[in-house]
């Protein structure tokens, strides 16, 4: 109960974190780009350059503050210590942000590049490292959907307020060069920022060493990852499309009248939509799967795009369609934001299976990478799309080129989309239920025990015995076949106790059952009756119960029985759900006619698992 209840106060801290990092990064995002206009009266030209630099910059900086924090190379505690030493520095840097510079007229760009690029490199090395602690709070993607989900809804609640009554403070003085404003409200955030940091450090008193990263097992643990690499690729067309339509949107808002309050017309109901979508992801996925989900969010963001090439920004009368249309993209915005930071968190637990490596940061640089270079690459496509304009399109009297730029940038947009869904369906297999379960198993038994990296490379090969396979096993209830392993596993001596074994299974089948889904049962055991980890395998004749989450009767089974060794155990489970989980293979093993056709598979496709 008192890990509950500690567990609970964690998530929740985690989440008002959430929202001092979505306050900062937005006001930042907004006001000092308000700033370099109005202020420092930078030109569109400079503004355009610096915001290239700072985004490469945070790119670049996100590989490597990933690399250092797994590492541990500078402090131990890696990524607590990283998330509130960069939350400092984030927040001094917010703070002279907003200075005036004492440097005469001519240096205020590069000092605008300057401050920028600090803030960004800062921000960068606490956002890898909080984003990172998602994947520390449960296996249950249930749990991780919940907690991601509501960190971002508050975040964007807070961001979204705080944003929305400085822009209606700016509309009612009609000025936006309020300096004063700007540097109270970056204040206040800087603090927001700082102190939720605090509370998250003090609150997480443990955080598992993840052991010396080298360079070259920096690179392993990126390029090795294949469904890491999938979920990468994923979230920069997600974060891409994303930006071409903030950059579009804002355009059209620029060249209108009554720049002030459109903004707030636009942002309102964009934020509603953002905040809806996190409300409703948990309760989304249970109903549709989270594969589901996610394909529905990349449907809406798409349909919201589409809409957005079929208005006129530069007239008036099409600015209540273009709200609607941008509000609707943003719906499918935060269902599809809420999948990819799940998404990632199962990659870790995927690579530390298949590569032996535990690198939460590692993972999460590149979610913070994809969105530091969308900004950079959404500019270039917009610059590209205003040129590509003079060459299609007739300029009427007023040489106006927003509605070819406005609608090239959108099409892009929508193109970056599917190609976001293309990649999604071709690549990602982490989203079934066979996955969850496993998890789930692995979850239940590492908890209060210390589980070391130390897996061996191939543990199956060590594990799978031929003569503990049978093909087409003939019993009609699942306690026959369980009885009918077990005696398997008694004759090449990997139980001593049949009868502990036994009872040791039912325990376990009562807190979670033997069925995990898609067909596929894996009874298992860890205790004193066992000499050494062995695992026996049959394939049914027919079908049976075994209480999938599913639903689905299965008929092929896999029983593991080892000694009371968590990473053993560990290793063994990890590397077959790594198996079975790759498309048609468990077919594959149900149509073999002899048990060392289903060994040969099964060995040959562990060899290709670690790279």
């Amino acid at each position: 109960m008192k890990r509950l209840q500690n567990l609970a106060s964690a998530e929740a801290t985690f989440i008002v974190a959430a929202a001092g990092r979505y306050c900062a990064s937005a006001f930042v995002t907004i006001f000092f780009v308000i700033y370099l206009v109005f202020v420092l009266r930078l030109s569109a030209e400079e503004i355009r350059t610096q915001l290239l630099i700072v985004g490469f910059t945070g790119t670049v900086s996100a590989f490597f503050t990933g690399w250092l924090i797994d590492s541990q190379l500078i402090v131990k505690k890696g990524c607590l210590s990283w998330m509130l030493g960069g939350s400092l520095a984030t927040s001094s840097c917010m703070l002279i942000m907003f200075a005036a510079p004492t440097s005469s007229y001519n240096n205020t760009f590069p000092y605008a590049i300057i401050i920028s690029v600090l803030w960004s490199v800062a921000f960068v090395c606490s956002e890898t490292a909080f984003w990172s602690l998602t994947a520390s709070f449960s296996y249950k993607n249930s749990r991780r959907e919940l907690i991601s989900s509501r960190a971002r809804a508050l975040g964007v609640l807070c961001s979204g307020s705080l944003i929305s009554i400085c822009l209606i403070y700016f509309f009612f003085s009609e000025t936006l060069s309020d300096l004063h404003l700007l540097r109270s409200g970056a204040s206040v955030t800087a603090a927001i920022l700082f102190a939720t940091s605090l509370m998250l450090f003090g609150r997480f008193k443990d955080i598992p060493a993840q052991g010396l990263l080298s360079f070259s097992d920096f690179f392993k643990s990126l390029i090795g990852n294949d469904q890491l690499i999938t979920t990468a690729t994923v979230m920069l067309f997600q974060q891409l499309s994303v930006m071409l339509s903030v950059v579009a949107v804002t355009s059209a808002i620029l060249f209108l009248e009554s720049t002030e309050e459109l903004l707030i017309v636009f942002a309102l109901p964009a934020i509603f939509s953002q905040i809806t979508a996190y409300i409703s992801f948990p309760k989304m996925c249970k109903v549709f799967s989270r594969r589901g989900i996610f394909l529905t969010s990349a449907f809406i963001m798409g349909t919201g795009y589409a809409l957005l090439i079929f208005f006129n920004p530069g007239s008036q009368d099409n600015t209540g369609g273009v709200i609607l249309a941008f509000a609707l993209a943003n719906l499918g915005i935060g269902w599809s934001m809420a999948s990819t930071t799940v998404m990632t968190a199962d990659c870790i637990d995927y690579g530390e299976f298949k590569l032996r490596k535990r690198v939460p940061c590692v993972a999460f640089c590149l979610q913070t990478a994809a969105r530091r270079l969308a900004l950079p690459l959404a500019l270039t496509v917009f610059a590209l799309s205003n040129r590509f304009g003079t060459f299609v399109y007739h300029l009427g009297n007023n040489g106006n080129l927003l509605l070819p730029t406005f609608r090239f940038t959108v099409f892009a947009a929508v193109t970056t989309v599917i190609l976001m869904t293309i990649t999604y369906l071709l690549n990602y297999k982490l989203h079934g239920r066979f996955f969850e379960n496993v998890l789930k198993y692995l979850e239940d038994d590492r908890e209060g025990k210390n589980i070391s990296a130390g897996y061996s490379s191939h543990p199956l090969r060590y594990a799978i015995n031929e003569q503990a396979v049978i093909c087409r096993l003939h019993v009609s209830n699942p306690q026959q076949a369980i009885r009918v392993l077990t005696s398997i596993l008694v004759q090449i001596r990997a139980i001593d106790s049949a009868e502990e074994f036994l009872q040791a299974l039912k325990e376990k089948n009562e807190k979670s059952p033997a069925g995990i889904a898609e067909g596929i049962a894996i009874p298992h055991a860890t205790g004193s009756f066992s000499s050494r980890p062995a695992i026996a395998i049959a394939t049914l004749d027919s079908p049976l119960d075994f209480n999938a989450a599913d639903g689905r009767k299965c008929d092929l089974i896999f029983m593991i029985v080892s000694p009371d060794d968590p990473d053993t155990y560990i290793s063994l489970l990890g590397q077959l759900s790594l198996i079975l989980n790759t498309k048609g293979f468990s077919d594959r093993l149900r149509k073999a006619v002899k048990a060392e056709e289903i060994t040969d598979r099964i060995l040959q496709c562990e060899k290709h698992l670690k790279f």
